[in-house]
């Protein structure tokens, strides 16, 4: 069975978990990148990105791709102070 690895979503689940393929939800999982210790592609969701930009009140057209709305966000992030790429 393959599986996916996934940053953690609670406290002493170390530095990823693994959930099966066909488990993964882009809208609860976010991907994780060993080498980087990053998340990976795909990060947040398109919808994801959406809603975090209209929580910062940050506009963009409804039709914008993902690469785009994770510009956006990435200079949200960097204007906060974050890392970007960072999940919230």
């Amino acid at each position: 069975m393959e599986t996916i690895k996934v940053k953690p979503w609670g406290e002493d689940q170390g530095d990823f978990v693994l959930v099966n393929a066909e488990d993964f939800n882009d809208a609860v999982h976010v991907r994780f990148d060993a080498e980087s210790g990053k998340s990976g592609e795909p990060g947040l969701s398109a919808a994801q990105l959406k809603d975090e930009l209209k929580k910062r009140n940050i506009e963009f057209k409804g039709n914008a791709s993902r690469e785009v709305l994770q510009g956006l966000y990435d200079e949200a992030v960097a204007a906060e102070g974050g890392e970007p790429g960072e999940a919230a």
